[in-house]
């Protein structure tokens, strides 16, 4: 917390005596981002750590993210007929997402079965 905290107070120090123009809102972009990418991985290193199924579990963040993008696009490509929200993303579909999201279950339920059966370790399926 008290590295946090100095490198909170630089950024602020840099954008006060900055002769450059470091403006507010670059400076707390910065810090933000900084704090969002040392709170993810440190997450994962948190969800590794969890005892029996903890070396298991860590990758489930990227299995959903990679299944469900994929399959979103898939299936948006094939069967996609209606738009989800065209003013943010004109691309995307709503038989896309539904897709995306039934592929992602499929996925989470295939990988807790591969772990139970060649790992002996019983998931939640829940």
């Amino acid at each position: 917390m008290f590295l946090l905290m100095a490198y909170f107070f630089y950024l602020m120090a840099l954008t006060v005596f900055s002769h450059r123009g470091l403006t507010f809102s670059t400076s707390t972009e910065i810090f933000s981002t900084g704090i969002y990418i040392s709170l993810a991985f440190s997450s994962l290193a948190m969800l590794r750590d969890i005892e029996e199924i903890g070396q298991y579990l860590y990758l489930m963040p990227f299995l959903v993210a990679w299944v469900t993008d994929s399959f979103a696009y898939f299936t948006g490509r094939l069967f996609g007929k209606h738009k989800l929200i065209p003013a943010v993303s004109p691309k995307k579909t709503v038989e896309g997402a539904i897709g995306g999201s039934l592929f992602c279950v499929l996925a989470c339920v295939l990988y807790a079965m591969l772990i139970q059966y060649f790992y002996d370790v019983q998931p939640n399926y829940l």
